[in-house]
């Protein structure tokens, strides 16, 4: 069951987790209570809360929503890595090596003024510019943007992905932007090049909520008897549709900031 319990004070999300723990003990104590935050420093606080409340503060996890999401991956779906091969650190990497083998593409005009052209003299009163050799530097700062832009896309645009693995290009993308589902493309075939896992978030997601709909997996030991996901501010639709797929197993407790105890998304 999903359960939502919102209030403006953290202290009274606090409270009620309190009573939750408390009151209502985890049938299978040497399960880990698991608890996801949005940093290490709300994980550090609520700990303190439990045990000054309660005297002990043991057998509680507070991982991140999206490391906890990532075990059920590599739990539930077969051949997941520890570390993916769409991770931000990889992408950048191999977006270093095909950068520049594309820039000369129509579709890549944008990215090789960036990276072949460099000021002469900033000081004269007509800047021209001179064609250069693509500086390392400058190409691994781009290949850093570009790996975090995808890493986005691969959280709340999945959709976009997905039409772009199928070599749609979709009206939403503009035609300044048409390098980056050919990027993605070649990006994707350099992947598989080298024999690394074609898994990335943006099919992970949509196979776990798959295999949650289908399989019983609340006896399972890595599966916790419940779920708090405690003072998040925003999750991606993704994250909510894991959680709302693992509530259908389980208890999953949202508790989450609201200014108004009355619903107010259509105010403008």
């Amino acid at each position: 069951m999903l359960y939502l319990h919102q209030s403006n004070k953290t202290e009274q999300l606090k409270n009620w987790l309190l009573e939750i723990l408390l009151q209502e003990p985890a049938c299978n104590p040497f399960r880990d209570e698991q608890i996801l935050v949005q940093n290490p420093g709300m994980a550090q606080w609520l700990q303190h809360q439990i045990a000054v409340c309660s005297g002990i503060a043991a057998g509680i996890k507070f991982p991140l929503p999206s490391t906890f999401i990532w075990q059920l991956f590599k739990h539930l779906l077969p051949d997941v890595p520890d570390v993916s091969a769409f991770s931000k650190e990889a992408m950048t990497w191999k977006l270093m090596h095909l950068l520049p083998d594309n820039l000369k593409q129509a579709e890549y005009a944008a990215l090789e003024h960036y990276l072949m052209h460099i000021p002469q003299n900033k000081d004269e009163d007509h800047l021209q510019e001179k064609i250069a050799e693509p500086d390392q530097l400058k190409i691994y700062q781009l290949a850093t943007k570009i790996a975090d832009t995808f890493d986005q896309y691969l959280v709340y645009r999945p959709d976009w992905i997905k039409a772009w693995e199928k070599g749609d290009m979709l009206r939403s993308v503009s035609a300044e932007q048409q390098w980056q589902p050919l990027l993605w493309q070649k990006l994707t075939q350099y992947t598989q090049t080298l024999k690394q896992s074609h898994w990335h978030r943006g099919c992970l997601y949509e196979a776990l909520i798959e295999i949650l709909q289908k399989k019983a997996i609340h006896a399972e030991s890595f599966v916790p008897d419940r779920l708090f996901i405690f003072g998040i501010s925003t999750l991606p639709e993704s994250h909510i549709q894991v959680f709302q797929a693992l509530g259908q197993q389980i208890d999953v407790h949202i508790m989450v900031h609201n200014p108004s105890q009355f619903y107010w998304g259509d105010v403008s």
